[in-house]
């Protein structure tokens, strides 16, 4: 599983490489430009689509870039396609974790649980239980019985299982 995971990472240098810079991928297509384009449409969610790209599904996008369906479905069935597409959304969900986060604040003061943005985390940030957070701050805490009480009635209430 874990490894499933790394494979999915991608590094730095391999996202912030533009498109065009990786030529030899895209070989084989005559209509670079659209294919890059198609696969930035199919990258981000339905419903942003009308506002990014003035068009809401694939056969307008064809007609827009005069392109037949075939060449879409042949674009797609292509390896190359569908990892450029998961990239993208990649980068499209990570630009979107500040207000992930922002929600998961309100919700959290509001409802105190918030399950959808843990899954976010791990998607789109590759966060997991088992991460360290590394704040250099290697002291210990120990709560207080107090504390502890207050914590167990707290998840008690939540509902969080110990």
């Amino acid at each position: 599983m874990e490894e499933e995971q790394n494979n999915n990472i991608i590094s730095e240098e391999e996202d912030n490489k533009n498109d065009f810079e990786k030529k030899e991928v895209v070989e084989g297509i005559r209509r670079v430009a659209e294919y890059l384009e198609y696969v930035s449409f199919m990258a981000i969610p339905k419903v942003l689509r009308k506002e990014q790209f003035q068009i809401e599904d694939e056969q307008e996008f064809a007609n827009k870039y005069e392109l037949s369906q075939n060449t879409l479905t042949n674009w797609k069935k292509k390896e190359d396609f569908w990892k450029r597409v998961d990239r993208q959304v990649i980068r499209w969900g990570r630009g979107q974790t500040p207000d992930v986060l922002r929600a998961l604040s309100s919700r959290a003061k509001a409802e105190g649980k918030a399950p959808e943005v843990k899954l976010w985390l791990q998607f789109f940030e590759q966060w997991s239980e088992k991460k360290k957070l590394d704040s250099g701050d290697e002291a210990e805490y120990e709560l207080s019985e107090e504390d502890k009480a207050l914590l167990k009635r707290a998840l008690e209430y939540g509902r969080i299982k110990e």
